[in-house]
């Protein structure tokens, strides 16, 4: 991204921002809600263009994408055709190679649920399916918006033990901080007014650092009020001396 930023009806909402995303990056993007977040993210994975700057991307960037919402799955498709349709064969981080079969059982999907339908699934295994659908399609720019809102503890899991082995680029949108602090070594924070500002190290490292800036600031504002009050008591004591 280079000075990439981002108008909604004419107003800026993310400040022109500048990272050379690499190999093995493990990126946590916080802020708080409506600040900007998806909006970068949706530059990274080049579902929005930029209104001023630019976002380049490798010739051999292959970005998979998982959203908030499982908008847009072909609902009438069985399960394994779906998976089938991303790829015949995908190779994990240690070099293991699955079928889309065998994917699906590592996620949790049985053999007996491999020809429904995905209209015939639960919300939660829509969510589920979605983020396999992502794996299996060999990205080396893994982007992910929110994923453990809809996944149970045990997908989680697997996701997390799927990026310790996973050796591109994942950046990640989150509000569970045990995720963001298992799977990021590197932070974005985003005001709320679209700001954007790269921390070394994990997001209880960040927090870390907003806490010693907090104190800093508490201390100096106590110096300053004990300054002001004793400031017209050494006036009274000049007056009193002459």
């Amino acid at each position: 991204l280079k000075g990439a930023a981002k108008r909604y009806d004419g107003r800026l909402v993310f400040e022109p921002f500048s990272y050379e995303f690499g190999k093995g990056d493990r990126i946590g993007v916080v802020g708080p809600n409506g600040s900007g977040k998806t909006t970068l993210l949706g530059l990274i994975a080049g579902t929005i263009q930029p209104d001023e700057g630019s976002v380049e991307r490798g010739v051999n960037t292959v970005c998979s994408y998982y959203g908030q919402t499982a908008a847009g799955l072909p609902m009438d498709a069985r399960m394994l055709e779906f998976i089938r349709m991303k790829s015949e064969l995908t190779s994990l981080g240690d070099g293991t190679a699955l079928t889309p079969e065998r994917l699906l059982e590592r996620f949790l999907f049985d053999r007996t649920m491999h020809d429904q339908r995905l209209s015939t699934l639960s919300g939660g295994e829509l969510r589920r399916l979605q983020l396999v659908s992502v794996l299996a399609e060999h990205p080396n720019l893994l982007v992910l918006d929110e994923p453990t809102n809809d996944l149970d503890i045990e997908t989680i899991e697997l996701l997390e033990d799927y990026l310790d082995d996973f050796d591109g680029c994942v950046i990640v949108v989150s509000h569970d901080r045990a995720f963001l602090d298992g799977t990021t070594t590197t932070t974005i924070a985003i005001d709320g007014g679209g700001s954007a500002l790269l921390y070394p190290g994990s997001y209880q490292l960040y927090r870390s650092y907003l806490d010693a800036q907090a104190e800093a600031a508490a201390l100096a504002d106590k110096a300053r009020a004990a300054a002001g009050t004793a400031q017209p008591a050494s006036k009274n004591a000049g007056r009193t001396r002459k």
